[in-house]
This record gives structure tokens, C-alpha cells and sequence, in this order.
């Protein structure tokens, strides 16, 4: 597995990916990284992704497609609006201080 570092993420921000789960893929763009409030000597940041507006995709794990990047994630349904439904990943990990 590969690192889930913000900085990672970040350079997903704005493109596209997928989420595997099974044999199925699901197209996905990373529409937003953002750091999240963490004790010292960790990191937290939420990543969110859109997807097809159609059949939503309940909270699962999944496999993260992203060019030669993949990891397994948990992901849970925000919302659905009209340019699709959002999905959000929350990473929370310890780093060397």
C-alpha cells in the first residue's frame, strides 16, 4: 500500500480516477482535498470525490484508481446534486513529529 499523505492527494485534486469495487469501476474525479484538525504528531485531511449521479454507491471499501496510484479506502455518500454524487474519504495518520 502505497502513502496516504495529503500531499499525495493533493496532486489528485481536479483529475480524474476510479473506484474498483469487485469487477466493477466506477469513473470518479477528486474534486477536493482539505486538511482537517489533528493532535500533534498526526495528520488528518478529507478527500472528496464525484461520481455518476446515478446509482449511488452506498459506504464501502473500495480500491482507489489514480493513474499508477492505487489503495483501498472507505468512502461514504455526502449528497447528490445535479453535476453528480460526492463522496468523501476522511485519512487520518500518525507522522513522525
Amino acid at each position: 500500500m502505497q502513502q496516504l499523505s495529503l500531499e499525495r492527494f493533493a496532486m489528485f485534486e481536479g483529475r480524474s480516477c476510479a473506484f474498483r469495487i469487485g469487477s466493477i469501476e466506477v469513473p470518479m474525479e477528486c474534486v477536493k482535498v482539505a486538511r482537517a484538525r489533528a493532535p500533534e504528531g498526526f495528520e488528518c485531511f478529507t478527500v472528496e470525490f464525484r461520481g455518476p449521479a446515478e446509482n449511488v454507491l452506498q459506504q464501502q471499501m473500495v480500491q482507489l484508481q489514480a493513474g499508477d496510484f492505487q489503495t483501498d479506502l472507505f468512502v461514504v455518500p455526502i449528497g447528490v446534486f445535479e453535476d453528480g454524487a460526492l463522496y468523501e474519504a476522511v485519512i487520518n495518520r500518525q507522522v513522525e513529529v
